[in-house]
């Protein structure tokens, strides 16, 4: 398993929460992508978890290529005008839990510096 945290600073809360909503819709409106070829393929899935930091989506992902696979569950979370992204990579299944974990971690450091 492998876990990614990245943080962006947006202008205004107003722009960090657009990028929640955005991510929100395309994961409901989109749950199949493929490429041209077919070799690739993203089963996306929305995961019901509840809100962290100030507004946040999760998202489960099967990353399917050739005969390769992978589990990925990537959470978008607000904190004022920060989002951060923390991603779960994993080939065995998915950890939400595991997102939730790290995200509590990490919005409670926002939170402190923000202060």
């Amino acid at each position: 398993m492998k876990i990614r945290v990245s943080l962006v600073g947006h202008v205004s809360s107003a722009d960090a929460q657009q990028v929640i909503n955005d991510t929100r819709s395309s994961a409901k409106g989109c749950s199949h992508l493929t490429d041209e070829g077919g070799k690739q393929r993203m089963n996306l899935a929305p995961l019901p978890l509840p809100v962290m930091g100030d507004d946040s989506t999760v998202t489960r992902i099967g990353l399917i290529s050739g005969s390769l696979s992978e589990c990925v569950t990537v959470g978008l979370v607000r904190v004022g005008t920060v989002s951060l992204t923390i991603t779960v990579f994993a080939h065995d299944g998915y950890y939400p839990h595991m997102l939730q974990e790290v995200a509590k971690a990490s919005v409670s450091k926002l939170q402190n510096a923000q202060r």
